[in-house]
Order: structure tokens, then sequence, then C-alpha cells
């Protein structure tokens, strides 16, 4: 199927099956139907072709890897992540945090698509191309702004409506590409120098904020998965 069709898809002819993805890093990862749909965007799918690592493969040739399944190994990763939270702090061992459903597809959704804003060869895109060019472009922020066209589309919407999710797009933004100053501290470096600032949820939620793009210490569910994939492609 050529990708200008699968924009075409009305509610009635998604797919809404869940679907197991075979990833050399992971194993079998099982995504659900929402997860699938925006998989199946020509957004997503450009993926495809954009190299993880750049130019990397001119001096490493099977670091061929792309962002596509790096993404979907991301997805993978943030929901191990929720579960293992899920499982850690359940009601009975003294520590409780309430996670819903809801907030563990978001999670996971964000992962997916924390890498659509990337450019032609990854980071050389914009530490080189767009460096200086006077342009207001970064990698997350392009990520929250493509989701939210996609979000638009009938077929996408009807399935987040399904997962009762279509009033999370806010959420789900924030998680891909989180405020910039969120975790700035004052000089006791005690207290945050603002107020919560975030829409999607209270900072009694705030650990779903490091999940995807932890912007606090830069440890999260992407760094995990590139550091796995990279060492894999590249023999090392």
């Amino acid at each position: 199927m050529a990708l200008d069709t699968l924009s075409t898809f009305t509610p009635d002819e998604m797919d809404t099956s869940s679907k197991v993805f075979n990833d050399p890093i992971h194993g079998s990862i099982e995504l659900p139907a929402i997860c699938v749909a925006i998989i199946d965007t020509p957004e997503f799918q450009r993926l495809r072709h954009i190299k993880q690592l750049g130019l990397t493969c001119l001096v490493y040739p099977t670091a061929v890897h792309t962002r596509f399944d790096h993404s979907i190994g991301v997805c993978h990763l943030a929901d191990e992540m929720m579960q293992a939270l899920t499982r850690q702090h359940a009601s009975d061992n003294g520590h409780p945090i309430a996670i819903t459903e809801e907030e563990r597809l978001c999670v996971m959704i964000a992962g997916l698509c924390r890498d659509l804003g990337f450019g032609p060869f990854s980071h050389l895109f914009d530490q080189r191309f767009m460096k200086g060019k006077g342009k207001d472009y970064t990698p997350g922020g392009m990520s929250a702004k493509i989701f939210e066209e996609i979000c638009k589309r009938p077929g996408i919407n009807a399935v987040l409506q399904k997962y009762k999710l279509d009033k999370e797009i806010k959420f789900i933004k924030e998680l891909i590409d989180p405020p910039p100053d969120l975790w700035e501290k004052d000089g006791t470096r005690t207290k945050y120098k603002t107020p919560w600032c975030c829409e999607g949820r209270g900072e009694d939620k705030s650990f779903l904020y490091l999940i995807v793009k932890n912007t606090l210490n830069g440890i999260d569910v992407a760094k995990w998965d590139y550091c796995a994939r990279d060492c894999y492609f590249l023999g090392i």
C-alpha cells in the first residue's frame, strides 16, 4: 500500500487490533491499536528512512537502524516502565501510586512519537544544518507539532476516543516536549524557581514527565533503547 493512501482510512476502515513487532533488541513487542494506527500514518512511516546515527554508517557499515525501530523500542520500554511502577507501588505495599490505564497509554504514545520531528540524518540536521539559521526548530518541539496534526485525522481521532484519550493530546505533547524550565531550581537547589507549569497533569504526577523525555537528568527510556540498539548495530 502506498504511503499516500494511508491517510485516507475512515474510522470504520482503521485496524482496531493490537499487533506484534519482532525487534532484535527487545524481542516480540505487542502494541495496542492506537499505537498501530499512529505507526500506519505517513508521518510515522517517514521515520523508516531516517537513520538513527546519521552518517555513522559510512564508518560502521551495519549502523543502518532507523528512528522507526528506535521509536517502537522506546514505546515498549515506556510501557515496561509504567507496568513496573504499577507493580512496585501497588496499594498493598505501603507506597501506592495511582496510575490509570489512560496514563499508561499516554506515556506509550509519547514514547512512540518522541522522534517524529527529526530531520534528515537525525542530529546532523538540527545540530549542523539548522544551527544559526534563526529558525524556531527543535526535534522535540517539531515532534509535538506533528503529533498534534496526526491527531486531527478522523481515523486517529476515532481510535483516541475509543481509548478515552481524545482529551489527553495536550498531556501527550507535554510528555514529548516538556517545558524547558520545568525542573529549574533556585540558587539553594532546594526549591523550584517557578510553580508547576504543566497542564496535562498536576505536580503529584510529575514523575510521568521523567519517563519519555527526562529534562531533569537526561536518564529516560529513549536513552536506554538507543544505548542498547546503537551498540548492537555498531557491533561494540
